[in-house]
């Protein structure tokens, strides 16, 4: 469970525009609500108002002492929150707006902050609830769609609440010109041409107060400034092919970890999967960590005979065939599979810090019920993914017919225990599509924006062939 005393803090800005009305009751009962469990503090950012709205800023400041109050003189929601950003003093930054703070997303993101560095309230979710006007809502499905088709953003909603890691962003924030409507889309969009984790969570939306915003005026502005966010394009947009590279088997043997650990520093690898029972290679430093479970070669973690269902008589995995029909008649024991998966987590989490991702070796983690297990720790630890089927790209007939393969295998497998594949998360679609250099070789590469997995040091790759693309 997650220790709500956040020991490092947490900062919250909100930019504020003649808020004379909201402004104290809302405040007065977000510092009652922090002041239960977190450490933090609250800045106020007055950009221009004509009631008065700094002045009860300021008052707000001499009864709490967490509350400090910036002003600027030019109304500009952008400025007002740039200014927040990096000013804040704490590890984690909150974005407020006075009329929607919500306490569930302020707990819920900073636990997922912990294996991510931005994590967006999202009104345009499925689970959302959006009580905007229809004229607002459909404004954000068509700014989306564009950001989309665009810049080719991931996410579905960029304005609203959000909870960042303070350095990260604020080191993106500082160096941009601010703009009213699209300020804090940019800093989505270069976040997500860093390679930075965004996740999105539900929000509620309830109106508090009428729209103060003239149709007219901002429909201009908006079109003014989406144009200006076009013209700068290529700050948000990889030129080129921009795959993202990881490379699994780390740990396999010496020459593995070799030219891994090669291709890291030079910053060519985005992710690196690690076997845990292999021998441990050096920290990685500049790329993210994945548990590159292994169920079928070497020795598991725990003892034999902790696992006895799991090895053979000298104490080895059985190999993956041997491992796939034991699956099937039912020969092995749940309980021994979820204790071995567990200790392989927390091995890789003991010497090598957060995990971002599960995977494994010989695709083994598609099986059931290893990849209900899987999906219950990911939860347990905090991982932010599994490597999901459901988006394999095929390039090439040897592509397509592995893929076939390890769906014929894991749908038949899982009809033994009489469930359907549709039911495995690890078949459902993954936010970025996937292909496999050791089923594709060259054919790889022909498509963009997609995570290629590669096999550095090994065999499995024909020729090294990701290399000519570093």
């Amino acid at each position: 469970m997650l220790n709500m005393k956040y020991i490092g803090g947490i900062s919250i800005v909100i930019p504020i525009y003649n808020e004379s009305e909201l402004l104290i009751p809302a405040i007065t009962s977000l510092v009652q609500n922090l002041k239960k469990e977190f450490k933090y503090e609250i800045l106020l950012v007055e950009n221009g108002s004509k009631d008065g709205t700094y002045n009860l800023a300021r008052q707000l400041a001499k009864k709490y002492k967490s509350i400090r109050v910036f002003r600027l003189t030019t109304p500009c929601y952008g400025a007002a929150l740039q200014q927040g950003i990096v000013n804040a003093r704490f590890p984690i930054t909150i974005q407020f707006d006075l009329d929607l703070i919500d306490m569930t997303f302020l707990k819920n993101a900073i636990a997922l902050l912990q294996v991510n560095d931005v994590v967006v309230g999202s009104k345009m979710l499925p689970s959302s609830r959006d009580g905007r006007a229809p004229f607002r809502y459909l404004a954000s499905k068509m700014t989306n769609f564009l950001l989309q088709a665009i810049f080719s953003y991931k996410g579905t909603d960029t304005h609203g609440i959000k909870a960042y890691k303070t350095k990260k962003i604020a080191s993106i924030t500082k160096k941009l010109h601010p703009t009213h409507l699209f300020f804090d889309t940019e800093i989505l969009l270069i976040a997500q041409k860093q390679g930075l984790s965004i996740v999105e969570l539900p929000v509620s939306i309830h109106n508090l107060r009428p729209t103060r915003f003239n149709t007219k005026i901002i429909l201009f502005q908006l079109v003014k400034e989406f144009l200006s966010l076009i013209s700068k394009k290529k700050s948000f947009v990889n030129e080129g092919n921009n795959n993202i590279f990881t490379a699994d088997d780390y740990n396999l043997e010496p020459k593995v970890n070799i030219e891994v650990d090669i291709l890291v520093h030079k910053q060519k690898i985005s992710k690196v999967s690690i076997l845990p029972n292999g021998i441990l290679g050096k920290k990685i430093r500049k790329a993210q960590i994945a548990l590159h479970l292994n169920l079928i070669e070497g020795r598991p973690l725990l003892s034999p005979n902790q696992v006895p269902s799991l090895v053979d008589k000298n104490g080895i995995f059985y190999p993956f065939p041997a491992l796939y029909l034991r699956l099937c008649f039912n020969l092995v024991c749940f309980s021994e599979l979820s204790d071995e998966i567990e200790a392989q987590i927390k091995k890789i989490v003991s010497q090598y810090g957060k995990i971002y991702e599960i995977n494994s070796h010989q695709h083994t983690h598609t099986l059931y019920p290893i990849d209900r297990i899987v999906e219950q720790y990911i939860a347990k630890y905090s991982i932010h993914q599994t490597r999901r089927y459901g988006s394999i790209l095929h390039h090439s007939i040897m592509g397509y017919i592995m893929h076939s393969i390890l769906f014929i295998l894991a749908a038949f497998e899982q009809l033994m225990y009489g469930i359907t594949l549709d039911q495995s998360p690890t078949w459902k679609k993954s936010t970025m599509p996937i292909s496999f250099m050791s089923w594709e070789t060259s054919y790889a590469i022909k498509k963009r924006g997609c995570e290629i997995v590669c096999h550095p040091g090994t065999n499995y790759d024909k020729n090294n062939s990701y290399i000519r693309f570093f």
